[in-house]
């Protein structure tokens, strides 16, 4: 196998942008996978799926390429994830997963988390959950900004705390936490001045017109509230005297919202004119990148992690003007690829009440989003002031598009970022066959308590429990007779739904053949030493519960 490889943990849904609930982690997926497939240093793909119609979707997209080969690992087959060695899970909650891993082998495979959204009440308990689960060192969640990743240092710092105070808990086994920035792929974003013209001609844009991009789910409440942009633009609108158009691409949850977003852009910006398409067509999205002259996102909410859009402007080369604000500042560099608008938020302490609130169910996430939003200030002023300097200079305007092409480029487009992945789970992989050679803790049996074996956890609801000393017996001395009962219910319905977790047909006959005619100790007729002991250990209780032989006490 060629260079470092990972098994996608691959549900359609994730990794797509087709869907009518087009949020920002769909849009990272599809570009993480388009990315992956064109600059992974491996010639196999391996997909981690549920079920073999989700793999078919998977190899659909490798085999665009010939000398590509895809794998597929289906969950009951997961001892097999050894053969890929990392399993990359998009998203952070990857400690139900290192309980899965556990009950096989903790050092078989390594897991690789992302974040995106860190602010939702399952995204927050996921993280916390990592300290309680069954992760390891030489698994990661991946950080996509240096701001992400203080906040989940935040909760595991505080979670940390808590346990120890609780329990006593002093050095918990946690995953690495490195920053890399998501990607996108550049040569999706070639535009050129015929491009360009034909898109403004489409959108019926004159020629003496600015245009002004927001890219992005319109929701004020959960994504950027509207109100210090409309204003800004207002501003630049009437000081400049320049024909400003935005072009608002994305997509509305509701009426309500669409109807909130009209009534907003015409109080508020009057001077300008609004072109509101749907972000959720591949097309239109094409399509506004070509045609815009600035791009303008002014995200003010606690849902935003990274934010692919401004990489994205960088890639079309489009200057950007957004706020100082999370991811955006790590990607944005003020003054070279465009402006950081100042924000501010209260002071530490004063929020006790809206997490309460949320916790305990008075507000859904959307209102919690919502009523943070409404707190936090980006500078109008100074988001004016900038987009005037853009709007007036078509000089800065390419010198700042130029280098944030550059930037792109060198930077986030996904053939470097694919690398850092891989030298990551390179890099777990080594850490993992460390501790598998020295760490005499991991070749303990290992538990997952809320997930026990049934027949541990439920011991004392039986009678009693069949063991490889129990004495068992045909009911039916002959062994041919028996072996009819057994295909006669082997083809019943009620029957053959459990076959997926059954012995074979004839391995069960052959152990109905070993019963002697005065029985036999199960030991005997499971064969203790062989590899599938266990599942005939199991199958003595199934040949019993239809009648086929007897438990004798003696």
């Amino acid at each position: 196998m060629d260079g470092m490889t990972a098994a996608i943990y691959f549900h359609p849904e994730a990794y797509s942008t087709d869907g009518n609930d087009l949020k920002g982690r769909n849009a990272a997926g599809e570009s993480f996978l388009k990315g992956y497939l064109r600059n992974s240093s491996s010639n196999e793909f391996f997909c981690y799926v549920k079920n073999l119609k989700d793999a078919e979707n998977f190899v659909q997209q490798v085999n665009y390429r010939k000398e590509q080969k895809a794998k597929v690992i289906t969950f009951d087959r997961t001892p097999a994830l050894t053969l890929a060695q990392t399993l990359f899970y998009p998203g952070p909650d990857i400690g139900d997963i290192s309980f899965q891993r556990s009950n096989i082998d903790p050092t078989g495979w390594s897991i690789c988390g992302i974040t995106h959204t860190t602010s939702s009440s399952r995204a927050m308990d996921a993280i916390a959950s990592l300290i309680t689960s069954a992760v390891e060192p030489w698994d990661a969640v991946i950080c996509t900004s240096s701001a992400v990743k203080g906040h989940v240092k935040n909760i595991l710092t505080q979670e940390a705390e808590r346990l120890d105070a609780r329990l006593g808990i002093k050095k918990p086994r946690l995953p690495e936490l490195p920053i890399i920035p998501l990607g996108v792929n550049t040569e999706d974003f070639l535009f050129c001045e015929t491009d360009k013209i034909r898109g403004r001609n489409k959108l019926k844009i004159k020629s003496n017109e600015i245009v002004i991009l927001y890219m992005g789910r319109l929701s004020f409440h959960a994504k950027a509230h509207p109100a210090a942009m409309y204003s800004a633009l207002e501003k630049a609108a009437n000081d400049s005297g320049e024909n400003l158009t935005l072009i608002e691409c994305g997509w509305f949850a509701n009426d309500y919202t669409e109807a909130a977003y009209t009534a907003a852009s015409n109080e508020i910006c009057p001077s300008v004119k609004v072109i509101r398409l749907d972000g959720r067509k591949r097309e239109n999205r094409t399509l506004v990148w070509a045609v815009a002259d600035i791009f303008c996102s002014l995200s003010d909410n606690i849902q935003e992690t990274f934010g692919i859009t401004p990489v994205e402007a960088m890639a079309s080369g489009i200057p950007s003007v957004v706020s100082d604000w999370n991811g955006y500042r790590d990607t944005i560099r003020h003054g070279k690829d465009g402006f950081l608008i100042k924000t501010s938020m209260p002071q530490p302490g004063l929020g006790g009440d809206l997490a309460l609130r949320h916790a305990i169910g008075i507000d859904n996430y959307d209102y919690y989003c919502g009523y943070n939003c409404m707190h936090t200030a980006v500078d109008i002023e100074e988001t004016a002031s900038f987009l005037r300097r853009l709007i007036e200079s078509e000089d800065l305007r390419l010198s700042m598009g130029k280098l944030a092409k550059e930037r792109a480029l060198s930077t986030y487009d996904w053939g470097g970022i694919i690398s850092q992945y891989e030298e990551l789970w390179s890099e777990l992989g080594k850490n993992r066959l460390r501790a598998r050679n020295s760490d005499e803790n991991l070749k303990k049996p290992k538990i997952w308590p809320a997930r026990m074996d049934p027949f541990t956890s439920f011991a004392h609801y039986p009678t009693y429990s069949l063991n490889i000393n129990s004495i068992v017996e045909r009911v039916v001395g002959d062994e041919e007779v028996a072996i009819e009962k057994l295909e006669t219910f082997c083809q019943l319905e009620i029957i053959k739904f459990s076959e997926d977790i059954l012995l074979s047909k004839e391995t069960m006959e052959e152990m109905l053949k070993n019963i002697e005619p005065n029985g036999s100790r199960v030991g005997e007729i499971v064969n203790i030493n062989r590899g599938d002991a266990a599942l005939r250990l199991r199958a003595v209780s199934f040949l019993h519960k239809l009648g086929l032989i007897r438990v004798t006490h003696r």
